[in-house]
């Protein structure tokens, strides 16, 4: 454990803190809370997991700070940008580390993960509001085929090349963890990335392309014997 991070928890278990009334609410998805929603299971953080349908989302939309979600309220102060969530998530289970370097490793992890999922997004953006790109209201078969070779693209470098980033990192921590010792936020939030790929919910991506790394999939499978994420997917798919 970080030697800070050992000395906070230590002290946090001394002094009686009191816990802020937490309640996250997202689509009934995993997606984007689905990383917060385990931080603070794990830290043993009480929380409301709110969840609506698609079909709510037009009304949802409009109590919403910047028309996004998920959200997280906080003592009945509402906050969304679920990486932001995750880091006060972490903070409050111990996942994320008091040592400013440590944290700045931690974070810099978090930004590998990003810049792949970036190009993710893009890709379902072609199909999403291809209009807004551009594409003919008629033109929807013209947009997946656009969709199709940006993909393409992403299969032919971006993924492996940040997958094996990912392989790196976990080779090269003898705890076999993204970021030192034990899990970190670091951890959560990749997982829930490799489990979106291993899923198959991406055209274009096979579902398998996380298992040619196995550094990457010896991890999964100890992110997943994780008691409380074994209790989480017990009965989901893997």
């Amino acid at each position: 454990m970080f030697p800070v991070l050992l000395a906070h928890s230590l002290v946090r278990n001394l002094i009686p803190m009191s816990q802020p009334k937490i309640s996250i609410r997202y689509f009934d998805i995993e997606g984007s809370a689905e990383k917060v929603r385990l931080a603070l299971k794990i830290g043993g953080v009480d929380f409301d997991d709110e969840r609506f349908p698609f079909s709510e989302w037009p009304e949802e939309k409009l109590k919403t700070p910047y028309e996004q979600v998920p959200t997280m309220m906080v003592d009945g102060d509402q906050n969304t940008q679920s990486y932001a969530m995750l880091r006060y998530a972490g903070r409050l289970s111990g996942l994320y580390p008091d040592d400013p370097y440590q944290a700045f490793k931690v974070d810099q992890a978090i930004e590998l993960e990003l810049d792949i999922r970036y190009w993710i997004r893009t890709s379902m953006e072609i199909s999403r509001n291809s209009q807004l790109l551009g594409f003919k209201p008629d033109a929807a078969e013209e947009a997946k085929e656009a969709q199709q070779r940006s993909r393409a693209e992403i299969m032919k470098d971006k993924l492996p090349r940040n997958l094996g980033y990912l392989e790196d990192l976990i080779a090269k921590n003898p705890a076999g963890w993204c970021v030192g010792d034990r899990m970190t936020i670091a951890d959560l939030t990749w997982h829930g990335f490799v489990r979106w790929l291993d899923l198959g919910l991406l055209d274009g991506i096979p579902a398998d392309v996380s298992k040619k790394y196995p550094k990457l999939t010896e991890w999964m499978q100890k992110m997943y014997a994780h008691p409380v994420l074994a209790e989480h997917y017990k009965d989901k798919k893997k």
